[in-house]
């Protein structure tokens, strides 16, 4: 809201001055480059804001598990903080590669890391709500999916038939679902713990096999969402998506449109 309206204000004090261009002539072009500067600037902070909000939110956390907690587990500091350093892998990358990732992918994985994390292992609400884990698997599936178009974007997905690119990123999330579980059966076998809860699940008198399925079968459902989302996109032309892409980038449809377009002339 903040830069919206420093926004707004540079440009009605632009649109004065050319509309009395005969008196400050030679202070439109300033005030240009004092709204390019402006924007420069405001573009470097918002890439840093999904890892400055993160730690922010891992900091609260451990404090309030500190006092809440009776038992201290080292684990979860270790767990809050480390995840917390996933969003800044976005904008680390952007330096290296010179192509910055768009703010909003940090913010949704940030999102992400605090239900997960921050709540439900440090706050225990994976004890304390039941349906939780099947929330974070189901949001997992459209995070997912959101971060896979991203990165297709950025790898010529563009040219990509539509109903392939969004197969890609369903695929893709799915993959690394599957990926994750098996992080999870590793850690277990490794470390004797249990955090894909298969205890919990004989003691509930479910199939932990049941349950991994559950798991998959809800992060389709977040896929589906994605789809539902990435239809409704193209039906407002655009606009949601355009959140999580450049001026260069160009999701599949923008590109078969402007083939035609070329075609026919």
């Amino acid at each position: 809201m903040l830069f919206y309206r420093l926004k707004t204000f540079y440009l009605n004090k632009k649109a004065y001055l050319v509309a009395n261009s005969h008196k400050y002539g030679y202070t439109v072009k300033a005030y240009e480059l004092l709204l390019e500067e402006f924007m420069i600037k405001r573009n470097e902070l918002l890439k840093w804001l999904p890892f400055i909000a993160s730690i922010s939110l891992a900091v609260i956390t451990a404090i309030i598990y500190t006092f809440i907690s009776d038992e201290i587990i080292v684990l979860t500091y270790f767990q809050i903080f480390g995840s917390a350093l996933v969003p800044l892998i976005l904008p680390v990358w952007g330096k290296i590669t010179g192509k910055d990732f768009p703010p909003a992918l940090g913010f949704l994985l940030a999102f992400h890391i605090f239900l997960a994390i921050d709540l439900g292992n440090a706050m225990n609400f994976y004890d304390l709500v039941p349906v939780w884990d099947l929330l974070l698997h189901g949001f997992f599936g459209f995070v997912g999916c959101v971060t896979a178009a991203v990165f297709l974007i950025r790898w010529n997905g563009d040219k990509m038939t539509p109903l392939g690119f969004m197969l890609t990123a369903a695929f893709f999330t799915l993959g690394f679902g599957a990926v994750w579980e098996i992080f999870e059966y590793c850690c277990d076998i490794i470390m004797d713990t249990d955090i894909q809860r298969v205890q919990e699940s004989i003691a509930a008198g479910k199939s932990p096999l049941a349950d991994t399925m559950e798991d998959l079968i809800v992060t389709l459902v977040g896929i589906a969402i994605f789809f539902v989302t990435a239809f409704a996109d193209k039906l407002l032309k655009g606009k949601p998506s355009s959140l999580l892409k450049g001026q260069t980038d160009r999701f599949p449809e923008a590109n078969l449109t402007r083939a035609k377009t070329q075609d026919k002339e």
